[in-house]
């Protein structure tokens, strides 16, 4: 059977565990350019291809008649995990705009699995749950005659997407569903979705494709190719996700709005084409990332944390990147954490102040410069992102005892950054002039923001991926110590040990269980368990794959593998020691 593309490795980064922060960043690069260039036997679906360009163009024209009748109209983005913070983010984004123009209607709506805590903490269990999905959506639209939906799900695969995309189909007449996805619809994931009759995804796609054909209904999914760590799709599949909705959605505002005639708007080939220019540049400075991976490595080998600070859009970058850490690396939640000048003002989430509710943690500036900067360590490390109009004051004399980068974004009106005393700085110098090359002047100042918030996606990514592969949290280009907190997460664990051992998929099943039981004797009963019993457990039980990896690998007990494992300060260190075949 073919494996899902966004579930694969990728040949190129097979022995980033071993590399230095320099190569790092070099094979990051080489896989981010497959955004553009395309991947394998699919490198005629890539995000230029005329499928893509006219549907993206297509869906951009219903936008614009939803925009201008936001009283009967909505366009809701939904997605789990970082599809719905980039869901978020866009949201917040357009409806800023909306409001700016003297709109008092906001027209567009997100949705996130796990609700707003899942902007910056992990929630994956929500995304197993179709019906929760059909039943936030219809609550959210039910006031509305005309709806625009957009499911995002890179690997074609969420149960969340999955049941609202259902629902659609059924309520064509109020409902125009668009999917995103990076998967060939073949495919989907084809697993059998818990409580909700025996479906799947593959067969939700079934009854989509009729629609799309209809052109009551669109799908978007140009194929990137695999991750740089295999089914990190916070990396490429989050970037090109930002890229389509901008894509959209920007232009279609812009329209809405008046003052852009057709003729100073951009094709969404240079669009593209920017988002490709801003990629090349970040590049450029690979040897200013290298040193920041460097620094940030050092900090997490030694136990000390990392702390985004940021402002607007791309202080919720920061938080975006910190929030996905625990479940792809299986780090502490206190590892890397992301503070936001202005705090849950400045987000403008729907649920408000969620540190208030005893819901979520202070975010706020102020909050780091007076709690949480009081018990720095020599081992912390700051990274502060600046731009030429804002920057981020942090007062606490604490500071001098850890080190600090600064991340620098020049504004589309480019004046000279000024220099602090930092341990690394990053100057992006973003390409204007290019990009304004490829799009109007007046469309690209309108844009840059956007664009900004790509050049930090990427490096931020960059950063905490770097980090973590130089603490030992990668084996070859796998992460080996991920959460199986979700469907998607305890196949992929599956997978691994399959991948990595001479087990078949029951046998893998089998050692994940012992793990979770810390038993070699399993009863017939914990046999039995749902996958959703499973996931529950695996969430509070640390080291769940390492653990069921070296079980398969030595067909040893749970306790000789556990001691294995503590006598490793790495993971990667104690599954490189102890892998005998490798398929």
């Amino acid at each position: 059977m073919e494996k899902p593309v966004t579930e694969r490795r990728n040949p190129i980064t097979t022995n980033i565990d071993v590399s230095t922060p320099q190569e790092i960043v070099k094979l990051l690069e080489s896989c981010d350019s497959e955004i553009f260039s395309g991947w394998g036997k699919y490198k005629d679906q890539n995000v230029f291809s005329d499928v893509v360009l006219n549907t993206i163009a297509t869906v951009q024209q219903l936008a614009t008649s939803l925009i201008q009748d936001p009283v009967r109209s909505a366009v809701v983005l939904s997605g789990c995990g970082t599809s719905g913070r980039l869901a978020f983010l866009l949201a917040r984004a357009m409806n800023n705009r909306l409001k700016e123009t003297g709109s008092n209607e906001p027209c567009f709506r997100y949705i996130i699995a796990g609700g707003d805590e899942a902007l910056f903490t992990s929630q994956e269990l929500y995304e197993d749950d179709p019906q929760l999905g059909a039943d936030i959506l219809e609550t959210a639209t039910v006031e509305k005659s005309r709806v625009l939906y957009v499911g995002i799900t890179c690997g074609l695969s969420a149960p969340f997407v999955a049941g609202q995309l259902d629902y659609c189909i059924k309520h064509l007449t109020k409902y125009t569903p668009v999917l995103i996805g990076f998967n060939p619809s073949c495919l989907s994931r084809k697993t059998n979705i818990e409580k909700w009759g025996g479906k799947s995804f593959y067969d939700v796609m079934k009854s989509y494709l009729p629609v799309v054909a209809e052109g009551k209904a669109f799908l978007i999914n140009p194929i990137v190719g695999p991750e740089a760590i295999c089914g990190s799709s916070r990396m490429k599949g989050g970037s090109v996700t930002k890229i389509i909705l901008e894509s959209i959605f920007i232009p279609a505002l812009l329209q809405s709005l008046g003052g852009f005639n057709s003729l100073m708007m951009p094709s969404i080939f240079n669009i593209i084409a920017g988002y490709q220019s801003v990629c090349r540049s970040v590049y450029s400075k690979s040897a200013q990332i290298a040193k920041a991976i460097e620094l940030s490595g050092t900090c997490l080998q030694s136990n000390g944390h990392l702390y985004y600070i940021g402002y607007n859009s791309i202080g919720i970058m920061s938080l975006i990147d910190a929030s996905e850490c625990c479940p792809t690396f299986g780090s502490d939640p206190t590892d890397v954490n992301a503070y936001l000048v202005g705090g849950y003002h400045t987000l403008a989430n729907q649920e408000g102040d969620l540190s208030v509710q005893n819901r979520g943690s202070d975010i706020s500036l102020k909050h780091f410069n007076e709690v949480v900067a009081k018990h720095f360590e020599e081992s912390d490390l700051v990274v502060v992102l600046n731009d030429d109009e804002r920057d981020v004051t942090l007062t606490s004399p604490s500071l001098s005892k850890c080190k600090t980068i600064q991340i620098h974004l020049n504004s589309f009106e480019k004046t000279k950054p000024q220099l602090q005393i930092n341990n690394s700085f990053i100057n992006l110098e973003m390409p204007w002039h290019e990009i304004s090359d490829l799009i109007d002047c007046k469309v690209a100042k309108e844009w840059s923001t956007a664009f900004c918030e790509f050049a930090a996606k990427l490096v931020l990514n960059a950063i905490s991926t770097g980090a973590h592969i130089l603490k030992g949290k990668v084996f070859q280009n796998i992460m080996v110590d991920l959460k199986l907190s979700n469907n998607k997460l305890y196949h992929r664990a599956i997978g691994i040990l399959t991948d990595f051992t001479e087990l078949s998929q029951e046998e893998a099943a089998e050692q994940i269980l012992r793990v979770l039981y810390d038993s070699d004797e399993l009863s017939q009963e914990q046999l039995c368990q749902p996958i959703s019993r499973r996931t529950q457990i695996a969430k509070r039980t640390p080291k769940v794959l390492p653990t069921a990896l070296l079980i398969g690998i030595n067909r040893c007990s749970v306790s000789e593998a556990k001691q294995i494992l503590s006598g490793h300060i790495a993971v990667r260190k104690a599954i490189a020691d102890n892998v005998r075949h490798i398929q």
